[in-house]
């Protein structure tokens, strides 16, 4: 999972599509859109605060300023990542607990070790999250 960031580091850091989320209270997401900039999202959905913004976050209180906020990962399907890695990007396979990162020209060497791996190895990969590192 990646590093708590301050607000101004999420707001700097933060791309177009990618959601962050944080600490402080349970279910405050937001996301960074081109059309709206800043909105604030429940499970990746828009919020519609009915205010005529479209839900879009206003950073005034120091309550909001004071947040911690950490980047969610924007996982694709197993399918989208080895698209990815034969274009030559660098994807990454997340487990409960380690990132394994996956250089392009070690793909063919990553299938074939994951084929060895016990408790339905490929299973997991299929149904796995993965991301693409340098998209």
């Amino acid at each position: 999972m990646s590093k708590w960031l301050t607000t101004g580091e999420m707001i700097d850091q933060l791309k177009v599509g990618e959601v962050a989320e944080t600490n402080e209270q349970a279910g405050l997401r937001v996301k960074y859109t081109k059309e709206c900039g800043l909105i604030y999202v429940n499970e990746h959905e828009v919020i519609d605060l009915d205010n005529g913004k479209e839900g879009r976050v206003f950073i005034t209180s120091d309550y909001i300023k004071n947040m911690k906020w950490r980047i969610l990962p924007n996982y694709v399907s197993f399918e989208e990542a080895m698209k990815a890695g034969k274009e030559g990007k660098t994807i990454a396979y997340h487990t409960q607990y380690d990132k394994h990162v996956i250089e392009p020209m070690e793909l063919r060497q990553f299938a074939v070790a994951s084929l060895s791996i016990q408790d339905n190895g490929l299973l997991h990969m299929f149904e796995g999250k993965w991301t693409i590192e340098n998209v």
